[in-house]
């Protein structure tokens, strides 16, 4: 075979390949897209399905748009601001959730923010139920999808766990709106972990029914067995009356095209120029994460010492069960040395990223100074 021919043949060869991987590529593109079609006959025979005697764990996978997970970040981050400002204390918000629901689960294609504001598990959603009927009525005459959930925010301080979990209130507000529509949905954002981490913090949650007994007592709602104390630290004390769904992220085709578009053009020098160490909200909250941290390690020295805490003495601490001062102690310095390392891992990436940017842009500058001060030096000579 000549050499001619061969080249022919490779070329041929690697622009079919070349075509075939670029087919494959636009038809996942297209099955990702197939997200968006609504079939209202398909919808309501799910339902359907959901009104007779369903299994707890019917509905296992939250789908949430990059629009709508940006849009309930977003409006949770001016809760905290606002409760700031108005009394250092940062605010709950809550929303609901517009979607539709498919076999496995719920897709979330956009949120409904409200105006209410509350503090420390105690979101009122009672006030919002003639705003939730005007949102019903106006969603019916713009568009086929439905509201299939709420959403609220947990912004507490950054944990060595996620604040996303159910509290007794939440669990009680699911199960009246659950009662009544059957795929509804509940999700937790956690701003304050999500600005630290420097990644979305969501969980999404359905309550059990009142007959559901778990498989063991140490089930937590993400399937995973936990001592008793532990459970309730992570999940709440209402940890057995719901479970959580798997969260799946995603973006049209042409929302990814565009959002490639800006990343290419925009968005690279934005994220260069940015670190999360260097965001006004983590430098503002990282003595206070620091303070709590440090005291949770020196409680636990206190008490593994004998000195108790707050002047509690060894007796009265030996009084209150055998070994539980010294497993309350351990637990204190496991909660501490995690805190620690978390808030060091998360300095040391920061100012890894600090040096990295400065090598990148003022290494070349620098380089050239040094050089015209020995010029200028060597002139002098």
């Amino acid at each position: 075979m000549s050499s001619d021919k061969k080249d022919s043949k490779d070329s041929k060869g690697k622009d079919e390949k070349k075509g075939s991987s670029s087919s494959s590529s636009a038809a996942a593109e297209s099955r990702s897209d197939d997200i968006y079609k609504h079939d209202e006959e398909q919808v309501e025979k799910i339902k359907e399905s959901l009104y007779k005697s369903p299994p707890p764990k019917l509905l296992k996978i939250c789908r949430v748009s990059a629009l709508a997970a940006m849009k309930m970040l977003k409006h949770a981050l001016v809760g905290v601001e606002a409760g700031r400002k108005a009394s250092g204390t940062s605010y709950e918000i809550m929303g609901f959730l517009v979607g539709k629901v498919v076999e496995d689960g719920v897709v979330v294609m956009d949120t409904v923010p409200s105006s209410v504001l509350g503090v420390e598990n105690n979101v009122n959603i009672d006030k919002t139920l003639g705003y939730v009927a005007q949102c019903v009525d106006s969603l019916e005459k713009k568009r086929p999808e439905r509201i299939v959930g709420w959403y609220h925010s947990h912004p507490f301080d950054v944990e060595t766990y996620s604040h996303c979990h159910l509290s007794a209130t939440d669990v009680q507000t699911q199960t009246a709106y659950q009662n009544d529509i059957k795929e509804f949905v509940a999700i937790v954002v956690d701003p304050l972990r999500s600005l630290a981490k420097q990644e979305p913090e969501f969980g999404a949650f359905r309550v059990y029914p009142p007959t559901n007994k778990l498989s063991s007592p140490d089930e937590c709602p993400d399937g995973a067995l936990l001592a008793k104390e532990d459970k309730v630290k992570r999940w709440g004390l209402s940890a057995d009356r719901y479970y959580a769904m798997k969260i799946q992220f995603f973006m049209s085709s042409m929302g990814r095209a565009v959002l490639d578009i800006m990343s290419r053009n925009n968005l690279w020098v934005r994220i260069l120029s940015s670190s999360a160490i260097m965001e006004p909200e983590t430098r503002q909250r990282f003595a206070e994460r620091v303070r709590k941290a440090a005291d949770k390690v020196s409680t636990s020295t206190a008490m593994m010492s004998g000195g108790g805490v707050g002047g509690r003495s060894s007796y009265s601490a030996a009084a209150s069960g055998p070994g539980s001062g010294n497993k309350k102690a351990k637990d204190e310095l496991k909660d501490g040395t995690l805190a620690c390392s978390e808030l060091a891992i998360e300095q040391c990436k920061g100012h890894a990223a600090q040096i990295s940017k400065d090598l990148l842009f003022n290494a070349f500058k620098r380089v050239d100074e040094m050089k015209a001060e020995r010029k200028e030096k060597s002139e002098k000579k």
